[in-house]
């Protein structure tokens, strides 16, 4: 069996009917409560049976620190958060596109 967990970071811009974040802006999660739930994740995943991952959503790219997450996770979550395989970035664009920093982030 393989697992999935997303820690949710910030809000989406749509309010699609079908997904389960339910749109609308959100607070950003904190930086330092991000951190130490991906560490306490990380630790989740190692005890559940079969393949687990952890994913940053929805929508990663609307929290104004989504780069300094996506490193944190890298470099913190072991083979749980693999950004350059398999794993994706849960976005609409419409953050992305908002963003000043688009380029670099990408």
């Amino acid at each position: 069996m393989q697992y999935t967990i997303e820690l949710t970071v910030a809000g989406c811009d749509t309010c699609c009917a079908h997904c389960y974040v339910n749109g609308g802006a959100a607070a950003e999660m904190p930086l330092a409560s991000a951190y130490a739930a991906i560490e306490k994740i990380r630790g989740i995943c190692a005890l559940l049976p079969g393949e687990a991952a952890i994913t940053l959503g929805n929508d990663l790219l609307r929290h104004s620190a989504a780069g300094e997450l996506v490193t944190f996770a890298a470099r913190n979550a072991g083979d749980y958060f693999d950004f350059n395989g398999e794993s994706v970035v849960p976005t609409t664009g419409i953050a992305l596109m908002a963003r000043a920093d688009r380029d670099a982030l990408l």
